[in-house]
């Protein structure tokens, strides 16, 4: 997904491309342009652009920067997410069960065997089943996703996440805008697999 949205950046032309870089500060000094200072290996960088679109997510640096308050929403759940081995891949097709409890899900991760497991639990009982054996918490999966992809098999490190709705209470500041404003955290593998590694984009052209 990152190849392809970095061919599309390319392809678009009068962009620059920052990898591992973070939004230090934020200038209003001009008012017909914002400015950014980013920070990474290399040192301290300026851009400037007359809009800042920001999708830095619930605990966003601008949305703080501008004042912006914040509610938030506690599901009282918590999302088990880990790697794991199906014995009849389906490629490009997701599964998902949902239970009184919250849902199951089996994504396709590598477009082979490998999916990527999430299980959602009551936060009281969630720690337990972290740390359960893996072939308990393996049999556990087993019975609430079912046996359409066979056998689960090879689990990888199991990590958790609090489930919650993180919103901002308005959208916009001086030359600026908030794309992200509610936000499941977690609740989306992708969205955890790619804040990662995803480069930070800006563009100088409106």
């Amino acid at each position: 997904l990152l190849a392809q949205l970095d061919a599309v950046m390319d392809r678009a032309g009068g962009l620059q491309v920052f990898y591992e870089t973070h939004l230090r500060a934020i200038h209003g000094d001009d008012p017909a342009r914002v400015r950014l200072e980013l920070a990474n290996a290399e040192g301290v960088h300026e851009v400037s652009a007359r809009l800042l679109v920001a999708a830095d997510g619930s605990q966003s640096f601008v949305r703080r920067h501008f004042g912006i308050e914040g509610r938030t929403r506690d599901y009282d759940q918590v999302a088990i997410v880990a790697n794991v081995d199906v014995e009849q891949a389906a490629p490009g097709t997701a599964y998902e069960r949902f239970t009184h409890d919250g849902p199951t899900a089996l994504l396709p991760l590598d477009g082979r065997q490998r999916y990527v497991l999430v299980r959602t639990a009551r936060t009281p009982d969630a720690h337990a089943l972290a740390a359960a054996s893996d072939a308990d918490f393996l049999a556990d999966a087993q019975r609430r996703i079912g046996w359409r992809l066979g056998r689960l098999h090879s689990l990888g490190e199991r990590r958790t996440h609090a489930l919650r709705l993180d919103r901002a209470e308005r959208l916009t500041a001086p030359r600026t805008v908030l794309v992200v404003v509610a936000e499941a955290t977690a609740s989306s593998l992708t969205t955890t697999a790619i804040t990662r590694t995803a480069p930070l984009k800006v563009s100088g052209r409106v």
